[in-house]
């Protein structure tokens, strides 16, 4: 669809009762391909992405771009259930909340409805890049946006209390990697804290386990990981945390920078994915930014928040 989105974001009961009937239908099996409007403003690129990436990670999202330029004067809506139903529309650009959808039902026209997206999608490429890029190398600045702390950020004492060579395998690289890119740019990492009960309940992951023993950890542990991460952010200027009150994409860690985003799979690593797609690229680090901005803090006042902890 080339219409603005406000159809859907504009009432939030709506787009929630969508969001859970969309969720319903690919946990049944059923496949999902859309051709989506990347030419959009970075307000609805934003909303765009808060509704939709959960969805991809199902792994029933067959997501494209269409490679022809969008029309300045009509908008185009197509949603097609083939061989039951299909919702059409024709408008003129900014008449579409007072205009005429279609719903059709009759099998040739049905026929016609198919063959018209199946047209459109000979000139799309797909959005999606599998498997996702390799964002945690590079020099350019990098954000990441996941649920917990991550493995990266642990000393080397705190990851060798945890007694799993593979793990400790898996931290040495990343913190290289980290590093070496602190050399040159910022990384800026989003992150919730653990909720108290669940840290003394013995029920706090550590992040970034794909492939190990699944770990937890103990409050004398978690502390010591955020002592670590104070002093990183003393050591290096270019590493910045920002605290956020609950995690934006459960079960997802993002990895954004300027030419690319991954997204990873926090249980099905098999289900990751990316993004190249220069506007995608853009509407990320926008969401990523505002983010930012919404929950920025100076190094002392994190320190005191972390250290209260």
């Amino acid at each position: 669809s080339d219409e603005d989105q406000s159809w859907l974001t504009g009432d939030k009961g709506y787009l929630m009762r969508w969001a859970a009937l969309m969720s319903a239908c690919v946990k049944n099996g059923t496949r999902v391909r859309i051709i989506h409007n990347v030419e959009r403003d970075l307000s609805e690129m934003t909303d765009a992405i808060k509704s939709w990436l959960p969805l991809y990670m199902s792994g029933m999202v067959e997501s494209r771009y269409s490679t022809r330029k969008r029309n300045p004067r009509f908008s185009h809506t197509v949603f097609l259930c083939p061989g039951k139903a299909c919702i059409e529309a024709f408008h003129p650009i900014g008449t579409e909340a007072s205009g005429v959808y279609h719903y059709y039902t009759d099998p040739h026209i049905l026929e016609v409805c198919l063959s018209g997206f199946e047209s459109m999608l000979e000139n799309a490429q797909p959005l999606l890049k599998v498997p996702a890029a390799p964002a945690a190398e590079g020099d350019s600045e990098l954000t990441v946006i996941q649920s917990g702390l991550s493995l990266a950020t642990m000393s080397e004492e705190l990851v060798s209390s945890f007694d799993e060579p593979a793990l400790y395998e898996k931290w040495k690289a990343l913190r290289d990697t980290m590093f070496l890119r602190l050399e040159k740019a910022r990384v800026n990492e989003c992150v919730t804290l653990a909720d108290d009960e669940e840290l003394f309940s013995g029920k706090v992951r550590i992040g970034e386990q794909n492939g190990i023993s699944e770990l937890f950890y103990t409050p004398k542990q978690y502390a010591m990981h955020l002592r670590n991460i104070i002093r990183l952010s003393e050591i290096y200027p270019n590493y910045r945390l920002y605290l956020l009150p609950e995690t934006p994409f459960p079960n997802m860690k993002l990895m954004i920078t300027e030419d690319s985003t991954s997204i990873i799979h926090g249980k099905k690593p098999e289900l990751s994915f990316g993004f190249t797609h220069p506007l995608m690229c853009r509407a990320f680090l926008s969401y990523a930014e505002a983010l930012m901005q919404q929950y920025r803090m100076d190094r002392n006042t994190l320190r005191k928040t972390l250290e209260a902890k």
